[in-house]
């Protein structure tokens, strides 16, 4: 039903608003990857930190950063970004040529009697500040065949591709039998695949978003 997918927005948004903290010395790289264009290095980066409210809590911060390489053609300069945090480590990718840049990640937390909750991002970033342009949530979810909620369900983005300078093509492991998807920032809108139960439990996903760089459109979403 879709109340659940106002109500993950809402819990997400919730999550996304905590205060974290890092430990005085720098925290520890887990995970990384890189995108070169323009006479830049981009990459999105996961590290190890700690979260001390309520209680010390280790979880996994995820930021963009860009470099110049030593050819010396970049358009940007060094900065850095940070997108969101997971607890447990989050799957990451990047993407950039002349249409843009764009990572995706993954966010899990848990939220008292709720449960887990896995989302997945896509987010486009200005090639020169990373300053956000256009971010999309993707949330997974089960549904009954009466059409009431069957619980949560977790989506984890794995693989972004550039299609034409002006598709964007989000791929992914799923669990559930729906995914709803809606924009946090930028042109877009909210969509979703079927709550009525038809569709088996999926392991897969991939979302197209015509012209995600351009002008924006519904995407178009499959489960598998």
């Amino acid at each position: 039903m879709r109340w659940m997918g106002k109500l993950a927005r809402g819990i997400i948004a919730a999550l996304d608003s905590s205060g974290w903290e890092e430990p005085g010395s720098a925290p520890p790289v887990v995970s990384e990857v890189h995108a070169s264009w323009a006479g830049c290095d981009y990459a999105i980066r996961v590290t190890q930190c700690m979260r001390y409210e309520p209680y010390p809590k280790t979880v996994y911060r995820i930021s963009a950063r860009v470099a110049a390489e030593a050819s010396g053609a970049a358009r940007a300069t060094l900065a850095s970004v940070v997108l969101g945090e997971s607890e447990t480590v989050p799957a990451i990718a990047i993407a950039a040529n002349d249409a843009g840049l764009v990572v995706g990640y993954s966010e899990e937390a848990s939220y008292g009697s709720i449960g887990t909750l896995s989302n997945g991002h896509a987010v486009q970033l200005d090639p020169r500040t990373l300053a956000v342009v256009r971010h999309v949530k993707m949330f997974g979810g089960a549904s009954l065949p009466t059409g009431t909620a069957g619980g949560w369900g977790s989506l984890k983005v794995g693989r972004l591709t550039i299609v034409n300078h002006a598709t964007l093509v989000v791929e992914g492991t799923l669990s559930g039998n729906h995914i709803d998807v809606w924009t946090v920032q930028g042109v877009g809108g909210y969509w979703s695949t079927p709550y009525d139960g038809s569709s088996p439990r999926a392991t897969s996903f991939s979302a197209t978003f015509p012209g995600f760089f351009t002008r924006p459109q519904a995407p178009s979403l499959i489960i598998y």
